[in-house]
């Protein structure tokens, strides 16, 4: 038996990737607190890889660090670029009037412009490593994970258990590992799913009541925060990264499994990050921005 229902639902507000920035555990948030907008460092030469895009002959070249429409031609564009010229480039594309191409620039960004300090290159996007597989943080009980066949393992049990943990008002996040086998002794279909739920508060009480809907695999778990209080953090630094961190915020995340909100950015620096840090708790915010320092 494999449920359709998602392993994880996140709360994804907008959409893009990048690399990351990790502070380390994190307490309590503290209480809001006034945060001064900071800008780049003019001088700071920043590296990024992503679509360029000229949408027609007489606009302005444009770097993309959110998403992309897969349109054909694809839209996009998010910082201008004060001194490009597809001369100097090989590879770009032309459809309807919008010229593009992917590749690695290096170059100054004073907040608004992108200018580039050294020339264009072609981008190379190494094979991605292997995706981590999501896992249930319980160790397994004595004997190993055991399911029966029965009418609360079944498809409409799991569902019910789901929805269940997900009305608790200090529900954390919930997500399903599958073994392959899922008992030593069996190799056999159907494979059932270990059931994680995270919660902030009584797990005895949650357990009992889950264990009334299902009888497979079950790991109740504890996070710091509710799912609903990842969410508010989640919708003000969505709302407010611009006015009161002076970021250009290109994706957010409510992260089930982690316990934290993941934010992409165009840029951020240590000082910003400490603001953050300062208003929602160390470690609750992983931010990754898109414009990653040189350090060569």
């Amino acid at each position: 038996m494999k449920p359709a229902l998602s392993a994880v639902i996140a709360a994804t507000l907008l959409v893009s990737c990048g690399g990351g920035i990790d502070d380390g555990a994190a307490p309590e948030p503290t209480p809001t607190t006034d945060a001064t907008p900071a800008s780049p460092d003019p001088g700071t030469e920043y590296e990024a890889t992503g679509f360029v895009l000229q949408a027609a002959p007489d606009a302005d070249p444009k770097l993309c660090l959110g998403g992309v429409m897969e349109s054909y031609p694809p839209q996009c564009g998010d910082i201008p670029i004060a001194n490009w010229d597809w001369n100097d480039v090989p590879g770009e594309e032309r459809a309807s009037g919008v010229t593009w191409g992917d590749y690695t620039l290096v170059g100054n960004f004073d907040g608004d412009v992108f200018t580039m300090t050294r020339p264009p290159k072609r981008a190379v996007h190494p094979e991605p490593p292997p995706e981590e597989p999501i896992e249930t943080p319980c160790d397994a009980p004595p004997g190993g994970w055991q399911t029966t066949d029965s009418s609360t393992t079944s498809d409409p049990s799991f569902e019910a258990t789901m929805a269940a943990a997900r009305r608790e008002p200090d529900f954390a996040g919930a997500w399903i590992e599958y073994l392959d086998p899922y008992r030593p002794d069996s190799d056999s279909d159907p494979q059932y799913p270990i059931i994680t739920a995270a919660f902030t508060g009584d797990l005895d009480r949650h357990e009992r009541d889950l264990r009334a809907l299902w009888d497979g695999p079950l790991c109740v778990w504890h996070h710091d925060r509710s799912l609903h209080e990842l969410e508010q953090i989640q919708q003000d630094l969505t709302e407010n990264a611009g006015d009161d961190f002076g970021l250009d915020a290109l994706y957010s995340n409510a992260s089930e499994t982690d316990n934290i909100v993941e934010l992409g950015v165009v840029w951020i620096d240590r000082a910003t990050k400490n603001a953050i840090d300062d208003r929602y708790g160390r470690g609750i915010v992983e931010v990754t921005p898109a414009l990653r320092p040189v350090t060569r």
